[in-house]
């Protein structure tokens, strides 16, 4: 198990160096509620994440806070790439 996490460490610094972003990995729970949340509501959601935040509350029940902050983040994510690809 070692070796693997030394590959896995050694694999994430070589792609540091050559100036890669690297992200953390959404669970796909999260992915699909976003999505459905942008097919929904498009048109009310921003760039902005604490707008978003705030309206993702008002129409979607979360279990806990921080549940609703990954899901914003990612609503957020998804609505400034589709500005992007606009441009």
């Amino acid at each position: 198990m070692t070796v693997f996490m030394g590959n896995i460490y050694k694999a994430h610094q070589k792609r540091k160096e050559r100036g890669e972003r690297l992200g953390r990995i959404r669970p796909n729970f999260i992915k699909r509620i976003a999505r459905e949340a942008v097919k929904r509501y498009h048109d009310k959601l921003s760039n902005d994440f604490y707008e978003n935040r705030e309206f993702l509350e008002t129409v979607i029940r979360f279990s806990n806070d921080r549940l609703k902050n990954r899901v914003s983040g990612y609503v957020t994510t998804l609505m400034r790439n589709q500005e992007e690809s606009e441009l």
